[in-house]
């Protein structure tokens, strides 16, 4: 009986070593598979994010123009070709000086209508150039018959995964006839 458990345990020199090495191979592949798992999350938590800051952007900037409506009609009412909120800004494109400050004195609705894009775009803590990567805003207008009847708002930005570039488009109705609601 002791000869056949000599025999035994040398057949079994080296075993536990193997389990081991093939248990420590499964766990770092599960380890790697988390770890793959982590960063997928991280991408779509980010992009998330950003969609949750161009949302929270276009709609506190659809929220001035409604404000501010002598600014979305305009002088002339018939085309909104001299609307002060139409304009594109990319973030590659800098801020520049900053106009008069609005938010302490009087201002005329061109005006406040560039005060409003200047923080929408360029505020230090909350605008478009701080809170999104390759930012680009831009606001486009149409009348038809003397009614301001459509804007949107678009906001661009570099995503964080794979697929390029993403985009928010928030339609803005000011529901204006001649400067006066209808």
């Amino acid at each position: 009986m002791r000869i056949k458990m000599l025999i035994l345990a040398k057949r079994q020199k080296g075993v536990s070593l193997l389990e081991a090495l093939i248990a420590a191979v499964i766990l770092g592949t599960g380890l790697v598979g988390m770890a793959a798992m982590q960063v997928n999350a991280l991408k779509v938590s980010s992009n998330s994010l950003f969609r949750v800051h161009a949302t929270d952007t276009a709609r506190t900037l659809a929220d001035r123009m409604r404000v501010n409506l002598p600014g979305v009609v305009g002088l002339n009412e018939e085309d909104a070709s001299d609307n002060a909120y139409i304009s594109a800004w990319t973030s590659g494109g800098g801020c520049g000086a900053p106009p008069a400050s609005c938010s302490a004195n009087s201002c005329t609705s061109a005006e406040m209508a560039a005060w409003d894009l200047y923080e929408i775009t360029c505020d230090v803590s909350t605008g478009l150039n701080t809170l999104l990567p390759s930012a680009e805003l831009a606001v486009t207008c149409a009348a038809a018959g003397g009614v301001v009847d459509n804007c949107q708002i678009s906001v661009k930005w570099e995503g964080s995964d794979d697929n390029g570039q993403q985009d928010l488009i928030l339609p803005v109705l000011p529901g204006l006839v001649r400067g006066t609601r209808k």
